[in-house]
């Protein structure tokens, strides 16, 4: 439990740059969720490397980082392990 209450809760707002070559619709470009690098400090499990970015207009992001999403996958999945 201690891992979760360390969790940061952000909203945040993709840039346009981002959003664009994200294929990013105008009603999907503001999220809550979770800062992956914090997250990966915390529970280094729930992130995945997604490689480098780069942007329409030149800009890269190096090492990209992406949180595994909660999803109800009750009917899909059984979970291996609680780490609470």
């Amino acid at each position: 439990m201690r891992n979760v209450q360390a969790l940061r809760v952000v909203h945040y707002k993709y840039t346009e740059e981002f959003a664009e070559t994200a294929g990013l619709k105008q009603d999907e470009r503001g999220d809550t969720g979770v800062i992956a690098q914090e997250v990966e400090s915390i529970i280094p499990d729930a992130v995945r490397p997604a490689g480098n970015i780069v942007l329409p207009n030149g800009t890269q992001i190096e090492n990209f980082l992406v949180v595994n999403k909660v999803l109800d996958c009750s009917d899909l999945c059984v979970p291996s392990a609680f780490l609470l």
